[in-house]
């Protein structure tokens, strides 16, 4: 559906500009944030440097280290 589409864009753009938010909840919005960029085939290497650039705007950054690891996971569940 066109508007429900959109609503997720929308919130991908709120992502990228706002990040993934302070402690509590980061990795679960940065999963969220990675699933609906591979369900929308998004190339792997520009997922991680949106995740990076929504990774620097967020109040509390994650530690790169981690961030990778969920994206990784999240690329590695998306090949299944």
């Amino acid at each position: 559906r066109a508007s429900g589409q959109r609503s997720m864009t929308m919130r991908i753009i709120d992502t990228l500009l706002h990040g993934f938010g302070d402690e509590g909840g980061r990795n679960d919005k940065l999963a969220k944030f990675v699933g609906g960029l591979l369900f929308r085939a998004v190339d792997d290497e520009v997922v991680v440097q949106l995740a990076r650039l929504a990774n620097v705007n967020s109040p509390n950054p994650l530690p790169e280290k981690e961030m990778m690891r969920t994206v990784e996971s999240m690329i590695k569940k998306d090949r299944r």
